[in-house]
């Protein structure tokens, strides 16, 4: 049970990565009105929360 945790902790966090190395990278290719950002950024908090309470 222990390592099926882990390793989910380790999927989501690799997604988490990918988001936001997303975000940094296509700022130059993409951009975002302010309520899209606002809600990307609400989202990535929450995960990032989420995240951090299991660890």
């Amino acid at each position: 049970m222990e390592v099926r945790h882990k390793q989910a902790t380790i999927d989501k966090l690799t997604h988490e990565n990918a988001t936001l190395k997303r975000l940094k990278f296509a700022a130059g290719r993409e951009h975002f009105n302010a309520e899209q950002r606002r809600l990307l950024e609400d989202t990535l908090d929450a995960d990032l929360q989420a995240v951090a309470w299991w660890c």
